[in-house]
């Protein structure tokens, strides 16, 4: 690869990574600001379907028309991610930002246990004496983690339960949409399963949320939703795809464990956040052992823990459509 290319792929990857970090601020913000969980879930994801649709039909027009068999596959990662975004807010609200991002990475362990279940191809590098220890590490990482923090949380052990779930859901769409988007090109494929995930709270906020109240939030609250989804859905999934593409799913996989600091640092500049040296140990150790399940351990150097828009084998990969070589 020219080294020219690399650099782009390499920046790609950064600022994917920078978008991805700084929502769970924005999703505090906007719990703080007093936006319901359905209300700003349906807010965000309109402009997000709305520009991913644009660049699709710009980029990606002749990868748009999938069978209805396709559609019907997409189903599944649709329903998990809806589920699994009223999780996350939830999370975000009853512990911190910095907390959520943290433990959600226990979900690097989840995806190789599912995967062990559904993929037999996986069996082999999951049973890895290094998966093994990477596992262990990362549960005893956020054992600790839960332990030191005591009762700094007004939401008590609860709030650790619901960042779990949020990061088992997520680990069961890694592996639903690992299934459902073979043979699909990745972008069209997460935009399609976004509009379905939009469907959903334009349907359930009227009667779970309060969409009505939208006319009331002042314009820094207006701003918050349009630009959280737009960074934090649209474009931190196109530039990870793009990045997957030139550095390959285990490189994007590993990076994705630079979050925490990331977060970390937004959160402390906006809420002045911060973590124990205990908690931070025990973070470390979490973080340590998730990398360690992500390590490659087969011949042809596969990710021990599936990324869930990764093609399976080369004969799963897109080419590139036109000159749109930088894009996935």
């Amino acid at each position: 690869m020219p080294r020219h290319s690399r650099a782009g792929y390499v920046f790609a990857l950064a600022m994917g990574l920078l978008c991805w970090s700084v929502i769970p601020v924005f999703i505090r913000y906007l719990n703080d600001s007093g936006v319901g969980n359905f209300t700003q879930n349906l807010y965000r994801y309109i402009p997000a379907c709305l520009l991913l649709w644009a660049l699709t039909l710009l980029l990606f027009r002749r990868h748009l028309a999938i069978g209805g068999r396709a559609l019907l596959y997409l189903l599944g990662p649709t329903a998990v991610m809806s589920g699994h975004q009223l999780l996350w807010v939830q999370a975000i609200k009853m512990t911190t930002p910095t907390t959520t991002i943290l433990l959600t990475q226990f979900q690097v362990v989840i995806v190789g246990l599912l995967a062990w279940v559904f993929f037999h191809e996986e069996r082999s590098t999951i049973r890895s004496p290094r998966f093994l220890l990477g596992a262990l590490l990362a549960l005893v990482g956020v054992a600790g983690f839960i332990i030191a923090s005591g009762r700094d949380l007004a939401a008590g052990p609860t709030g650790y339960l619901v960042v779990l779930l949020a990061a088992t859901v997520w680990g069961v769409y890694t592996v639903v949409a690992k299934a459902a988007i073979k043979g699909l090109h990745p972008v069209v494929a997460f935009t399609y399963v976004c509009t379905g995930v939009l469907g959903f709270f334009m349907i359930t906020t009227p009667w779970l949320g309060n969409p009505g109240k939208v006319v009331e939030f002042p314009v820094r609250v207006l701003a918050a939703l349009v630009i959280s989804g737009i960074v934090g859905i649209a474009l931190a999934h196109l530039l990870f795809y793009t990045a997957l593409k030139g550095l390959g799913a285990a490189v994007c996989g590993a990076s994705i464990l630079v979050l925490p600091f990331l977060t970390g640092t937004w959160s402390y500049l906006a809420f002045k956040e911060t973590l124990s040296p205990v908690q931070i140990l025990f973070g470390a150790v979490l973080l340590f052992g998730a990398s360690l399940t992500l390590g490659r351990n087969s011949p042809k150097g596969k990710l021990a823990v599936p990324t869930p828009d990764a093609p399976d084998d080369e004969n799963d990969r897109q080419e590139p459509v036109g000159d749109a070589d930088e894009m996935v």
